[in-house]
């Protein structure tokens, strides 16, 4: 078949394509594959034939968001510098999605994400290793405020990182010693400076003095919070997109998360960014090749840390899904090399299982919850589903040590008090 006629075929595929409804998966892979194919194919038609082949993809990307920008993030990292019409497609999807929210008025999130990826893939594309780090401080250096934005972020960085870690890695230390990470190393702690020892106008009273004082600090917090909760993420989405290169880099990205777990002043957005890169480190090192054989000395740190969170937790509410989400990090950890001491996995299994069978009954959790502005799911949140005891146990103890812990919440504290020698 010549080329032209695969050309109207093409054309005739992408109308079909916007105009249906919904495609099934099946239909989403074998179309996919066909632009593929067809995207880099040198013809007598040029880039023409090339574009309608990557039409296709756009025309996709309406039904299938995630897969479309997957395969595209496949494509883009397999080679040096990606093919002109991966660029198109980029382009085009990302420019149909600005025109379609000033239409609407709406949140970005799709559109803003494939943005930051187009954003980070076109860096991660250029050789200047001055020009990247360039635009990557440019990136930093405006606002944190939006939790979409933080991850936008992060994962253009984690994608240059992937061609320039040595140049990402530089960039977001420097940032983090200018921001966040300098307050953690100012004594670790939070103060509000003291007026008393300070130059103090003398048209303005003490408590006009201190009322200030303590809002520019606060201010300071919240900005020092939302930088803090992009460098997270940012280590995280590091660790997974530069695949075989991070196995050295490992313990230095987690000995800076530990370091801004023990400084930082938490909120639920900070806490959630550091379970979400931690899950991130520990899923990159078990998928890379010689990761049994690796030790990952930083592991019992990060253990510690996500206990804590555990501990943190309230026992009498259920809000946010961080317990269930720190237990199962903490399962994965409990794989890799170095494995923890037996007095520490007692105490990390005490601590699991006291935070999760002590929670009231679900109907108590419900009826708590409901007060709130935005009640949570609480039947997606509670931890005490059967896979969750499960996978700790078979993870952390034998059976005997996991029946030891269970017996302290399963046996009432009388009959304990009997049976004991």
């Amino acid at each position: 078949m010549s080329a032209k006629h695969k050309f109207r075929i093409l054309g005739v595929l992408e109308r079909i394509i916007r105009g249906a409804r919904k495609l099934s998966a099946k239909w989403d892979q074998t179309l996919i594959r066909l632009a593929l194919e067809n995207m880099t194919k040198i013809t007598e038609l040029k880039d023409a034939y090339q574009n309608a082949a990557s039409n296709i993809l756009v025309a996709l990307y309406a039904h299938s968001k995630q897969l479309v920008t997957h395969k595209l993030e496949e494509e883009f990292l397999t080679g040096t510098f990606p093919h002109r019409s991966l660029l198109y497609t980029m382009g085009t999807i990302s420019s149909s999605g600005r025109c379609f929210l000033i239409c609407r008025f709406s949140p970005f999130l799709p559109f803003q994400a494939f943005l930051f990826t187009y954003y980070g893939m076109t860096l991660r594309a250029s050789n200047n290793s001055a020009l990247v780090r360039k635009h990557l401080r440019s990136l930093l250096g405006v606002s944190h405020q939006s939790p979409a934005h933080r991850e936008g972020v992060a994962l253009t960085l984690g994608l240059v990182a992937n061609r320039h870690l040595t140049d990402a890695w530089a960039v977001l230390d420097e940032f983090g010693r200018m921001g966040p990470q300098r307050k953690c190393w100012s004594h670790l702690s939070h103060q509000v400076p003291d007026p008393i020892n300070q130059s103090v106008s003398v048209s303005q009273p003490f408590s006009s003095q201190l009322a200030m004082t303590r809002s520019m600090s606060d201010s300071q917090d919240v900005q020092l919070k939302w930088m803090g909760s992009t460098i997270l993420l940012s280590y995280g989405q590091i660790a997974a997109k530069a695949k075989e290169m991070i196995l050295p880099w490992v313990d230095n990205i987690a000995s800076r998360m530990v370091n801004y777990f023990h400084c930082s002043i938490w909120d639920d957005s900070l806490k959630q960014s550091f379970l979400v890169a931690t899950l991130m480190l520990v899923r990159a090192i078990s998928r890379t090749e010689g990761a049994q054989s690796y030790a990952f000395h930083q592991a019992q740190e990060l253990t510690r840390c996500l206990v804590t969170l555990v501990e943190k937790e309230p026992l009498d509410s259920l809000c946010t899904s961080a317990r269930q989400q720190a237990m199962l990090i903490i399962a994965d950890l409990s794989k890799l090399r170095p494995a923890l001491e037996p007095k520490k996995k007692s105490h990390l299994l005490f601590t699991c299982f006291r935070s999760v069978f002590t929670l009231p009954p679900m109907e108590m959790l419900e009826k708590h919850t409901c007060l709130l502005a935005n009640p949570p799911d609480v039947q997606v949140n509670h931890p005490a589903t059967p896979s969750q005891p499960t996978v700790l146990s078979r993870a952390l103890a034998p059976s005997g040590v996991f029946s030891e812990h269970l017996w302290a919440f399963w046996i009432p504290p009388a009959v304990r008090v009997r049976v004991q020698p």
